[in-house]
């Protein structure tokens, strides 16, 4: 089980877990940052995702929230925003945001929030409502970006987060794979490609014995 407290930390994350181990299935939840952290400390996720340090996480990315709203939009021609400039103003919000959402709400109490959870009608009411939105700056390039929309960053260090990554040692295929673990997501590959497959904290083991490992190796 993953348990992460954003979205975007998991859309490539899954995606190399399944590729690991294709004959496997991921389960995995979006959820607050208590919960992730309860869920992490009392032993039912292997993965946990939080915006601060905790037990032995390594960073695994960071985001940058942005609001995203119509050129012609009052605050359009701002050329960076804080919470203050937007508290007040009415928001399309998209459910699963984990934490972000709570950012928001805690941040813009004098706000009303248009709440969708179908990802196709929120794509649709940003297209033809004047209603701004929250972007990220991971999401802008690797999900849906808005080009009718301008994308204004905020500038509140709450709005700058780090993710740390934390997972459980399971059990390695058996065959030792003769490298090591890197740590930070991105980073140049080292050693025979056939040996590895991006992943946590970098890149996790495949076996290069032939066969994907039982669980992530641990080297």
């Amino acid at each position: 089980m993953v348990k992460s407290c954003a979205p975007a930390p998991l859309w490539t994350l899954l995606r190399q877990l399944s590729e690991a181990q294709p004959e496997k299935m991921v389960a995995s939840a979006i959820c607050q940052n208590r919960e992730v952290l309860s869920a992490w400390e009392d032993g039912s996720c292997d993965i946990a995702i939080l915006p601060f340090p905790f037990a032995d996480a390594q960073p695994c990315m960071e985001e940058r929230l942005y609001v995203c709203v119509p050129p012609d939009h009052a605050l359009a021609q701002k050329a960076e925003l804080r919470f203050a400039d937007i508290n007040g103003f009415n928001f399309l919000l998209r459910t699963e945001l984990g934490f972000w959402d709570a950012l928001c709400r805690e941040k813009m109490p004098s706000s009303k929030f248009l709440v969708q959870a179908d990802t196709t009608a929120f794509d649709e009411l940003v297209r033809s409502s004047p209603l701004p939105c929250f972007t990220t700056d991971y999401g802008q390039r690797h999900h849906a970006n808005y080009p009718q929309r301008v994308n204004l960053p905020l500038r509140d260090p709450e709005a700058h987060v780090p993710f740390y990554l934390a997972r459980r040692p399971l059990p390695c295929c058996g065959i030792r794979c003769g490298g090591q673990l890197v740590a930070g997501a991105g980073r140049g590959l080292q050693g025979p490609p056939a040996a590895y497959v991006p992943g946590v904290s970098g890149y996790v083991h495949r076996c290069s014995g032939g066969r994907p490992a039982d669980g992530l190796c641990p080297g």
